[in-house]
């Protein structure tokens, strides 16, 4: 006779070696706060990928989006919702995805987007600017519910591998339920711009992206710009930052993290050894190495990092990075929130004081803890917290 056990479930959820994955798994759970995922279904592509290999990564997660996205059953808030979560696997696919099959996958996660906004009732208008020949995709999103006074405006952009779809569940989801419109912009060289413009590369001065949001919108009955706040997450941190400086029409700003020079941050984030001695190899050569001389993870590192800063060599971006640094941290003369995580090293830290320092105008620091569960970088581990934080000072600032 076959004895009966009892189990609570065979699935497991385990945390990869390797940092930066580990990393990328946490930011994928992170979104579940705000419906941008499903532990259990991110923990089934977990079981999926080999630490260290980007290209099982894609593969699991673009799997995984590929079947969420189609409910076989179910009414619009069903599939909304499964609409909702397939965006993010969609774009966790597209993050370690190679040039060749990344903007295809940005694609995907940007239409799925859009279609669950309109499944799950969520007013979601999409805003496009041209700057420079480049087309530029933001999203407009009216609070909840909408009041009869005009609302105040959250200018939110991400930075390095972003998109404006993560951002929704960064701050917008919890925005728009506090009373505030949210614009979700993206710049030059960032993923979403770079799914249509795929020669696309950073610029120092994202003013001008700022700029020509902004005067979309302008006229807007319904938004009140004298109460308007450019919130930079991530690289957005510098991006929001300089844009400020350099006369941005936002009257406060949320620097996460604040970022004053992206040189001396990446380097940190890299590491003194790979800086001192960059890899000699041209960005069009890096698929010709062998795995055993650089590993996967670190050829998508490099490859991404030159194209996306419009640089043949890693030597190059290095160097490139020099460019990028708030030159008058004393002309951010608007009320600042700058924040950071316990977790994310010393450069951080001393930038962010250096921050609060060196701006002209009041400026509040506010470190997340690793005893919040927020200590990660951008608070991937809780955006309610971050979000709330966010609302919190705003509401003091304008109400």
């Amino acid at each position: 006779m076959t004895e009966q056990t009892l189990s609570r479930g065979a699935m497991r959820l385990a945390a990869f070696d390797n940092p930066e994955m580990d990393f990328q798994l946490m930011r994928s759970l992170g979104a579940v706060a705000f419906g941008g995922g499903a532990v259990g279904e991110i923990a089934r592509a977990r079981a999926a990928i080999t630490d260290g290999d980007p290209a099982s990564w894609v593969a699991a997660f673009s799997a995984l989006a590929a079947e969420v996205e189609a409910p076989k059953a179910g009414g619009d808030a069903l599939r909304g919702a499964a609409a909702l979560r397939a965006s993010m696997y969609w774009r966790a696919a597209e993050y370690y995805a190679h040039p060749d099959q990344a903007a295809a996958l940005g694609r995907k996660s940007r239409i799925v987007f859009q279609a669950a906004m309109e499944l799950l009732g969520i007013a979601c208008e999409t805003i496009a600017v041209t700057l420079n020949g480049e087309t530029l995709t933001g999203y407009l999103l009216p609070p909840v519910p909408a009041g009869k006074a005009p609302a105040p405006l959250i200018v939110a952009l991400s930075g390095f591998d972003g998109s404006t779809e993560e951002l929704y569940f960064e701050i917008a989801a919890a925005a728009r339920r506090r009373g505030y419109a949210c614009l979700l912009i993206e710049g030059p060289g960032q993923a979403g711009t770079r799914r249509e413009n795929p020669n696309s590369v950073f610029t120092p001065d994202y003013a001008p992206v700022v700029h020509a949001f902004i005067d979309a919108v302008r006229n807007r009955p319904t938004l009140d710009l004298q109460r308007s706040a450019l919130y930079g997450i991530s690289f957005g941190g510098y991006f929001a930052s300089q844009a400020i400086a350099a006369g941005a029409p936002c009257r406060a700003l949320i620097a996460n993290s604040p970022i004053l020079d992206l040189q001396a941050y990446m380097t940190a984030f890299i590491g003194p050894g790979l800086c001192t001695d960059p890899p000699d190899i041209h960005v069009d050569d890096i698929d010709a190495v062998p795995d055993a001389a650089l590993p996967p993870l670190l050829k998508h590192g490099l490859r991404t990092s030159c194209l996306r800063f419009g640089t043949d060599t890693f030597a190059g971006f290095l160097r490139r990075l020099g460019d990028f640094k708030v030159a008058r941290p004393a002309a951010i003369a608007s009320p600042s929130l700058a924040l950071y995580g316990e977790g994310e090293g010393a450069e951080v830290e001393r930038q962010a004081k250096a921050f609060a320092a060196q701006v002209s105008g009041p400026v509040i620091l506010r470190q997340f803890r690793d005893g919040e569960g927020a200590g990660d970088h951008c608070q991937f581990g809780n955006l309610a917290l971050s979000a709330a934080v966010v609302l919190d000072w705003l509401d003091d600032l304008w109400r």
